[in-house]
């Protein structure tokens, strides 16, 4: 018998569900209202940047820890940097200068992810420091310690669990 189903090759994989799956979870976790407002991060579309990268970092640390994971991890930096291309263009970012942007994000991303990984394995205030550099400014020094606190709690979460808990529905609302 002929099947449609065998000619439909748009059908997504597993492995983008998942990748998809944990970018979810880390927007979601990037959003909460707690980490933004008076004595906190301001409210702004840079802020909100920081922190989905720096909690974005902390899943792609984890899933580097894993050999067998190379393919999730690949697939989820690919939906990150989508999901970061589409914010640009979703503020107003031109066309023209979304590729300048998505290029200098990029070297970013991955000089942060440098220093968030440094900071978080140091056992002094590396990892603040990095977060005034990258996520708080000098104006929320004073919340970049709670932030350093938040993200290496994270860490120890993610690192105590198996990628099929990352994946489960609630995990990232307890996180």
């Amino acid at each position: 018998m002929f099947s449609l189903k065998r000619l439909w090759v748009f059908r997504p994989d597993q492995i983008r569900k998942d990748a998809l799956a944990l970018l979810d979870g880390v927007v979601c976790i990037s959003r909460r209202p707690g980490f933004f407002g008076a004595d906190r991060l301001a409210d702004s579309f840079e802020a909100r940047l920081e922190l989905v990268m720096a909690h974005a970092a902390i899943v792609l640390l984890r899933l580097r820890r894993d050999p067998g994971e190379e393919a999730l991890a690949q697939a989820f930096i690919d939906a990150f940097f989508k999901y970061l291309d589409a914010s640009l263009r979703e503020a107003g970012v031109g066309d023209l200068t979304v590729p300048k942007r998505m290029k200098k994000l990029a070297g970013g991303f991955y000089g942060r992810l440098k220093a968030y990984e440094e900071g978080l394995a140091a056992q002094d205030n590396s990892l603040e420091a990095a977060l005034v550099r990258n996520a708080t400014g000098s104006t929320g020094a004073h919340f970049a310690p709670v932030l350093a606190a938040h993200m290496k709690a994270l860490q120890s979460r993610l690192q105590a669990a198996d990628v099929a808990d990352l994946l489960a529905a609630g995990f990232w609302s307890g996180a």
